[in-house]
């Protein structure tokens, strides 16, 4: 049974999750995907408007294992992927997290595709409801100076071509909400594990014992004729589908006077 995270070479790890909107320099990539032609000071930006829909995922499997010999190794379960994953390098744990965290994200796929002619790994592709994108975590050398990214010739290239919108992050916006990528991250583990154990009939009831609002202590008193583990993930699978909301998580670590209310 999967029950979280395993890092590799540098010890435990601590739990990382995300906000349900994940922000690359001056807008959600929400709001990216959705073609939205946008340009910050700090020069992030979405690089093409055209989107193309599949019915099923384009991407499913990574297109590479290879890693920077430098680079931290997590073991991870995606449950809206339903499968195993590996993510080389902290700043992409938190972006998949932040895939995961994101209601409006259907499926994802991690490093889909290499950049044809150079050694570059799109970090992923993306699929919500009416759009698709791919993702590229800036390098350290590549964030913007001046208002300007400076990306490998052939990259730039690639991007420019891309019938596929390309949203480009800088990592750090990440790192900036630490409490909350600590909240998820807890979420996260849970629903790895838990997740398949909660009866479709439970939710619903949780569903509606929320609808004035309600704490999280409170919610497992008031079932106390379940376990109390499945009551808590119910819950949730309801945060992690959209269908609830605790503003909360955003300020404080994770505890049982947490407010949670319908979305």
């Amino acid at each position: 049974m999967k029950t979280g995270w395993r890092r590799h070479r540098q010890g435990p790890l601590a739990c990382f999750g995300l906000h349900f909107s994940w922000h690359s320099g001056q807008r959600s990539l929400t709001e990216a995907s959705e073609g939205l032609c946008c340009r910050s000071a700090r020069g992030i930006r979405v690089v093409s408007e055209r989107m193309v829909m599949a019915p099923n995922p384009r991407f499913v499997r990574p297109a590479s294992n290879a890693r920077n010999s430098k680079a931290h190794r997590y073991d991870v379960f995606g449950p809206k992927v339903s499968r195993e994953l590996t993510i080389f390098g902290r700043p992409a744990l938190l972006a998949w997290t932040s895939l995961e965290a994101d209601p409006s994200v259907e499926t994802y796929c991690e490093r889909p595709l290499v950049i044809p002619e150079t050694s570059r790994i799109v970090d992923f592709w993306v699929r919500r409801k009416d759009s698709e994108c791919f993702v590229i975590l800036l390098r350290q050398s590549e964030l913007p100076e001046e208002g300007k990214i400076s990306l490998p010739k052939k990259v730039q290239s690639w991007l420019d071509a891309s019938r596929t919108p390309v949203v480009l992050v800088d990592p750090a916006d990440d790192v900036r909400r630490l409490v909350l990528l600590e909240n998820w991250g807890l979420i996260i583990r849970d629903l790895s594990a838990f997740a398949r154990y909660v009866p479709r009939a439970l939710s619903e009831e949780v569903h509606k014992a929320i609808e004035d609002g309600l704490a999280l202590e409170q919610l497992e008193q008031d079932f106390d004729d379940q376990d109390p583990v499945l009551a808590r993930v119910a819950l949730f699978s309801l945060l992690h589908r959209g269908l609830a909301l605790c503003p909360q998580l955003e300020h404080s670590p994770l505890n049982s006077s947490m407010t949670f209310t319908p979305a």
